[in-house]
Parts: C-alpha cells; structure tokens; sequence
C-alpha cells in the first residue's frame, strides 16, 4: 500500500490543477445553436460552419441539412436542420422503420450498428448508428461513420446526423459521444 501524504500547497496546487482542466474543456467548445428549434449543442472550438456548397458535397442526399459544422479537413462533421417533415413524438416509434430504410439507400456496404429510441433532454429520440461507403464528394469512395438523432421539435422533424471517416471515428468517437450528451433546448 502505498502512502500519499500532501501538505495545504499540494493540495491547493492539485485543486488547481483540476480546475484549470475544466475550464480548458469549457474553453474548448463552442456553443452552436439552431434558433428555430430552440436547439443548441457544445462542439469542439476548431470546428467551424461549412459552407452551401461544402453540404451539398458532402451530404449527397436529396435532404442535406441546412447547417453543419466540421473539422478542417472536414472529415467530421455534425450536420442539423429542422425540416419540414410533420412529425410528433408520438409517430417516432411507427417512423422508425421508414427512416431506417431510407438511410440503407445512402451508400454501399451498409451496416447498422445501433438503432433504438433513446431519451434526451426528457423526450424520445430516435438513434440510429451505421457504417458505410460513400463519396467524398469528388469521386472517391469513402468509408462513413454515422450516428443520427432524431425528435419532433415543434411538430417537425429536428435531424442532427454526426458523420465521420471511419479511419478518423476511434480517435474523434469520445467527443461525438460527449456532444450529443450536450444537446439542450432553450427552455423559455
């Protein structure tokens, strides 16, 4: 057994040390928010908007978000929209199965890793995880990893869909995982 004995400075200095390590956690976020559904969520501070011609070449599909925000190289990114699509909560369970249906047609070698309803922020969500191949926009076939959370949000459907390379998903998999912890609606 070993004995750690700290003297008040060790202590003080160790408490320290903590706090500074939340806030640079803190630090390293920033807040993105999508008004109109109330919605706002922490992404990594290097992350940033991408631009209308950047989703319409990355989100080769007739129904790209509107927003998205991703790394430099844009080889992750966090895709979100509240579409027009009616949806109440009550539908998300009978829904489930279309919307899956319609993500198999999205690219080559699919392969579902996780669907389920889960709960955030007190209410349903649906969750569906997935790998697959796609392009990146320019030709080359690329292997996807994709975790998209789905809600009614004022009778709509509100889609946030968090895509990586599958080569870039172990090392960036954590901090996904923390944003969609963070998720939060503006409680007015």
């Amino acid at each position: 057994m070993i004995r750690l004995s700290l003297n008040r400075m060790q202590v003080w200095v160790l408490i320290c040390l903590v706090l500074s390590l939340a806030l640079y956690e803190v630090a390293t976020a920033a807040t993105v928010s999508l008004a109109e559904a109330g919605l706002s969520f922490d992404a990594p501070k290097e992350f940033s908007p991408l631009t209308a011609e950047e989703i319409a070449l990355l989100y080769q599909t007739s129904r790209p978000p509107k927003y998205a925000v991703g790394n430099e190289a844009r080889t992750t990114t966090i895709g979100y929209d509240l579409y027009e699509t009616a949806i109440r909560i009550d539908q998300l369970k009978e829904a489930k199965p279309a919307i899956e249906s319609q993500i198999e047609r999205t690219g080559s070698g699919f392969v579902w890793k996780q669907r389920e309803i889960i709960t955030l922020q007190g209410q349903p969500w649906i969750s569906l995880e997935c790998t697959y191949h796609g392009s990146d926009g320019e030709g080359t076939d690329i292997k996807f990893h994709d975790i998209a959370l789905m809600t009614s949000r004022q009778g709509r459907l509100l889609r946030i869909s968090f895509n990586s390379t599958q080569e870039e998903f172990p090392t960036i998999e954590k901090a996904l995982r923390k944003i969609i912890q963070s998720i939060r609606f503006n409680r007015k």
